[in-house]
């Protein structure tokens, strides 16, 4: 009994430090990507722009939070919306499809 709760025990640390390690392999990727889209071979259209400014913050904070801008921040507005949409998107999805996104657009990393 105490030999196969061993044995459990060790498979049970083992996957959590596999997964601990996915997880930075996905943030160094995630980093290296942002870095990436700086220095795109040409500008994306805004809609794009969007996307990548919303998945940035959605893989990076979280869910949206605070308050819309005003009425005249046009493009603030446009920011928080496009973020809002992805609300409830897990960070790491919201990271993966970043680093998609930005491998797609031409981005060397």
């Amino acid at each position: 009994m105490i030999r196969s709760y061993q044995i459990i025990r060790k498979r049970v640390i083992a996957e959590i430090k596999r997964e601990k390690t996915d997880m930075n392999i996905s943030n160094d990727a995630f980093e290296l990507a942002a870095s990436a889209a700086k220095s795109l071979p040409a500008k994306p259209d805004d809609q794009t722009l969007l996307k990548l400014y919303a998945l940035y913050k959605q893989g990076s904070a979280g869910d949206v939070i605070g308050d819309k801008p005003g009425f005249f921040d046009f493009i603030g507005s446009a920011k928080f919306e496009a973020w809002e949409k992805l609300k409830g998107t897990s960070q790491e999805d919201a990271r993966s499809q970043y680093v998609e996104l930005v491998r797609k657009l031409g981005g060397k990393f």
